[in-house]
């Protein structure tokens, strides 16, 4: 399971990806069913598409096999939609390229070889291409509009009259108007579910992923297992209460997000980060050795000036394991040996400090 951090554009997209898979794969299937049903028709009645007849049976396998391997790659990446949903960023616009390419090139095939321009082949991939090719409004009219206008000329080359051209051009309009409001309005679905997804996982102090988005978290990588490189870093407050009793509670939460503003600084591009407590921190990362020393030294030179800044001393205790020291460790069991080296260090703190350790004692610092 990869703890890196997942862009919130990337998260939109991969919820409008999901969102959009069963819509997309049926719509596949009416095509595969489809033309199916063109290629043994074909064959009932050969004098239907006269001399013909092998080309258009060559456009009905193309898109058949193409639309079954579109559905394929669909099913696949929706197994791991977080990881492979890239390869959709690339695939949706060459299918819908290749959807209207088929629909005009079939359609100008008909009118040069039958003299007749028949719109409606186009028009059904039009709204094919809307239902299940999922793509940002911009790429979106970055291809259709170029379709549309070699569809437009191709009826004004074989259509004299102006009826077919009028009631092609207002088809255009209203597809690309309503293509883009739709690619919107998926995306605005999206959007609202992940703000509020994240409201429910986020902890309003700090902005933190909260205690349930942490549960979720680890009870996943205990389903899937974990990497050789993943860290878990257990961090908490030294010497909260005293903080708490002499400067107050406002000052006390000011501490608290203090420490995760500095959190955030050194460790919030690598890995997940979560408040699991009131002064406890955790930190899912996969790193090297050698990139979490770095990453620990700018925390403490972050919460140095932090101290500095503010005149409130941050200090916090930190213990971190790594997975390939504990080949055969679930990821509690790791939390578990970090939480220990925490303490450790805590306990090392007030005894160099000479600190009352009663605030440990009630688990506030």
């Amino acid at each position: 399971m990869n703890m890196k951090p997942v862009k919130r554009k990337d998260n939109i997209l991969i919820g409008i990806y999901r969102s959009s898979t069963v819509t997309a794969v049926t719509a596949l299937a009416v095509v595969v069913l489809l033309e199916i049903f063109m290629l043994a028709y074909s064959f009932y009645d050969s004098e239907l598409f006269g001399a013909y007849i092998h080309t258009y049976r060559q456009f009905y396998i193309v898109l058949l096999c193409f639309a079954l391997a579109y559905m394929v790659l669909i099913l696949y990446v929706n197994k791991d939609m977080e990881h492979r949903f890239r390869i959709l960023n690339i695939a949706n616009p060459i299918a819908a390229v290749f959807f209207f390419a088929w629909s005009l090139g079939i359609t100008w095939f008909d009118a040069v070889k039958g003299g007749l321009a028949d719109s409606s082949v186009f028009m059904t991939f039009s709204l094919l291409v809307m239902l299940c090719v999922s793509m940002v409004p911009g790429v979106y009219a970055v291809i259709v509009i170029p379709a549309d206008l070699i569809m437009l000329f191709i009826t004004v080359l074989i259509c004299r009259s102006a009826g077919p051209v009028i009631n092609l051009f207002i088809f255009f309009i209203f597809q690309i108007v309503l293509g883009i409001s739709f690619n919107r309005l998926k995306e605005r679905l999206v959007v609202r579910f992940f703000e509020e997804r994240d409201r429910a996982k986020r902890d309003i102090m700090t902005g933190f992923l909260n205690r349930r988005a942490y549960t979720e978290a680890m009870d996943k990588l205990n389903a899937e297992g974990i990497e050789k490189d993943f860290l878990y870093l257990s961090i908490d407050l030294n010497d909260l209460k005293t903080t708490n009793d002499s400067l107050g509670h406002e000052a006390g939460d000011r501490l608290i997000c203090g420490a995760a503003e500095c959190m955030n600084q050194a460790f919030g591009a690598k890995g997940q980060l979560y408040r699991i407590g009131g002064d406890e921190f955790a930190v899912l990362m996969q790193a090297e050795e050698a990139e979490l020393k770095a990453m620990l030294a700018a925390y403490l030179k972050a919460m140095k000036e932090w101290s500095e800044k503010t005149g409130i001393e941050l200090t916090t205790s930190c213990g971190w394991v790594k997975a390939a020291d504990y080949p055969d460790k679930t990821a509690d069991e790791l939390a578990v040996l970090a939480d220990e080296k925490m303490y450790e260090t805590k306990a090392r703190f007030y005894r160099e400090t000479g600190r009352d350790r009663r605030a440990q004692r009630y688990g506030q610092g």
